[in-house]
């Protein structure tokens, strides 16, 4: 048996520290949501996006059953995620 070997992204590690963790969580606790850092390791476009020197993090909308034929995510989370983003393109007001 013979494999081919194809490296098609590679992993990243993001600091706790770091300034996007920190805006992140403030975020998430200004709309009173949950946060929790978590290792995935899968692989995404945010793999690519590191990579090449834009930090960039996954945010998670608590699906269900994933990769799999009854994969699914509540509409509200949805509309949570959709929330959270708006949000972080906001300016704060000093």
């Amino acid at each position: 048996v013979c494999y081919d070997i194809e490296k098609m992204y590679s992993s990243f590690a993001i600091p706790v520290e770091s300034d996007i963790i920190k805006l992140v969580k403030n975020k998430v606790k200004k709309l009173n949501l949950n946060f929790r850092l978590v290792t995935s390791g899968g692989g995404s476009d945010a793999n690519i996006f590191n990579d090449k020197g834009l930090t960039t993090l996954n945010l998670a909308v608590g699906m269900e059953n994933v990769h799999s034929t009854d994969e699914k995510v509540k509409l509200e989370n949805i509309y949570i995620l959709a929330e959270l983003i708006i949000s972080l393109l906001k300016k704060d007001k000093s």
